[in-house]
């Protein structure tokens, strides 16, 4: 994830992800099903990650006010928030309806009143973030003045591939896949988040 020249608690940082990323598989089948609930430890710490993400991007937006690539962490920052109200639902967690053996059960939003336009709005959302990541981000800076960081990628991708998997069902037809799933999401959620700080202090050393 990080370039050589490593500080330590970058080099640290980095240690932890590939040992978190490698312990994935091993711990969803020993780790209580119920900590994988909708609504349980693992989509909490999720929330906490994203939020996080969410204003360590507008501190960044506030910290460059009038210098270059100000407005994309307002952008990444929007694309965080997205990522959080996804995750909590849009709100529907907060109307827990009972209990099955698979978790908390939620009011389903075609019973909100006006769901519609939530819809909507939440659709509108969307395209402006990604226009805006699209429009906003500096591709050619990314790809021929920094250093790509490789090795993190490369876990992101295989990390983003697990959760779909084990939200699918794919890998073990198990409970297992619901862990891996929660566990790839929260890592794929640090790993960018600290993507986020990388390229902001990259973006700072560009002449």
């Amino acid at each position: 994830m990080l370039k050589e020249g490593n500080s330590m608690p970058e080099l640290v940082l980095k240690v932890g992800i590939v040992v978190y990323f490698l312990l994935i598989v091993p711990v969803a089948f020993v780790m209580p099903n119920y900590l994988a609930w909708e609504n349980g430890l693992l989509e909490m710490l999720q929330n906490m990650v994203l939020f996080f993400n969410v204003i360590l991007c507008f501190s960044f937006f506030r910290k460059t006010a009038g210098q270059r690539f100000h407005t994309l962490w307002l952008a990444v920052s929007g694309y965080f928030l997205l990522l959080f109200g996804r995750e909590i639902s849009w709100g529907r967690i907060f109307f827990q309806t009972g209990m099955d053996e698979h978790g908390p059960t939620f009011i389903s939003m075609s019973s909100v009143p006006g769901h519609q336009y939530i819809h909507g709005g939440i659709s509108i959302y969307t395209a402006i973030v990604l226009v805006s990541l699209i429009w906003l981000v500096p591709w050619k800076k990314i790809f021929h003045e920094i250093p790509v960081p490789k090795l993190g990628f490369a876990i992101l991708i295989v990390t983003a591939v697990l959760a779909a998997c084990g939200d699918k069902g794919l890998l073990f037809h198990s409970y297992v896949d619901s862990n891996i799933e929660e566990l790839a999401e929260l890592l794929s959620y640090i790993m960018q988040g600290g993507f986020a700080a990388w390229y902001y202090k990259q973006f700072k050393m560009l002449k």
